[in-house]
């Protein structure tokens, strides 16, 4: 169902699909074909390992080590910190030239594509998946959600949803 011209928000999981030459970058290069130069791609980078430690739990870390870590991490830069738990698609997606990554400290997205630049440029901190959020913003352009080797449950657009009926 992919189009030339399309906005499309990708979730994906590499082990969901089986062997794949490339990797992730046949997947990304295939998508960026159906859609085109007029097109946008979308991935969720976020960052979770950008949170308080003392919340982690996987892996939690011992109450001793907490300010230790928090004295150490690195701040969150939209140019070098890697995704957690969203796979190799979003990490080989963000080695690609003219990407744009959103600076939400943990929901941050990456876009490339005609309307890339905006839909990173504005991130809200509170309302990370608001209305005026990117997700909120491909809502506006009549976006699809590409769901490849996941399923619903892993959707960030059902973020957005919940944000609207609140």
């Amino acid at each position: 169902g992919l189009k030339k011209g399309m906005p499309v928000m990708l979730h994906s999981s590499m082990s969901g699909l089986g062997y794949v030459v490339n990797g992730p970058f046949d997947v990304i290069d295939s998508i960026s074909d159906c859609i085109g130069e007029d097109g946008t791609l979308v991935l969720p980078t976020h960052t979770g390992q950008m949170t308080d430690p003392a919340d982690w739990e996987k892996p939690a870390i011992l109450p001793d080590d907490i300010k230790k870590v928090r004295d150490h991490m690195r701040s969150f830069d939209a140019q070098f910190s890697l995704p957690r738990n969203r796979g190799l698609l979003p990490q080989a997606f963000l080695m690609y030239p003219n990407i744009f990554r959103s600076n939400h400290p943990l929901n941050s997205i990456a876009a490339k594509g005609l309307h890339a630049e905006d839909l990173a440029s504005n991130h809200p901190l509170h309302a990370s998946e608001g209305k005026d959020s990117p997700m909120g913003q491909l809502y506006s352009l009549n976006s699809s959600i590409l769901l490849l080797g996941v399923g619903l449950e892993s959707c960030t657009g059902l973020h957005l949803a919940e944000f609207l009926t609140d």
